[in-house]
């Protein structure tokens, strides 16, 4: 009996929030980026962008300084986008959207999983305009 009481107030509840529910402005998208392997000790660090911007990621911190054929791992030499200080050399993926696992545009670097690497790219990230660290969960 209290696990169907429960049951129904977490769908009463779910569809109040629901109904109030507001989409985000447009002008209040932005791109998130997210380090999306596990944390600690790793041989390859996965870092995933993704939103409007995804694509400035690439031709901004990559070299050359072009989007990869979507979906094609492709090797880059990964740069501090307004130093042009060396990070990394990894491999990156370019997923226009619609058809992303998120359904925008993203891409993601494939990086060496130190700590220090890890670290430079993701603040490297964070200077972009327009990109915010991913909320967990989100």
């Amino acid at each position: 009996m209290l696990r169907t009481a429960v049951r129904g107030a977490v769908r009463q509840q779910s569809a109040l929030l629901a109904l109030h529910w507001e989409r985000p402005s447009r002008c209040a998208a932005s791109t998130v980026f997210a380090l999306s392997s596990g944390q600690g000790k790793c041989g390859v660090g996965v870092v995933r962008v993704s939103g409007e911007q995804a694509s400035y990621a690439l031709t901004s911190m990559t070299h050359p300084a072009t989007l990869p054929r979507p979906r094609t791992a492709t090797l880059r030499r990964i740069v501090h986008p307004s130093t042009g200080e060396a990070l990394d050399r990894g491999l990156v993926l370019w997923f226009p959207g619609p058809h992303s696992f998120t359904g925008e545009d993203s891409c993601e670097l494939h990086i060496h999983g130190g700590p220090a690497v890890i670290a430079a790219v993701l603040a490297a990230l964070g200077t972009l305009p327009g990109y915010v660290p991913a909320q967990p969960g989100g």
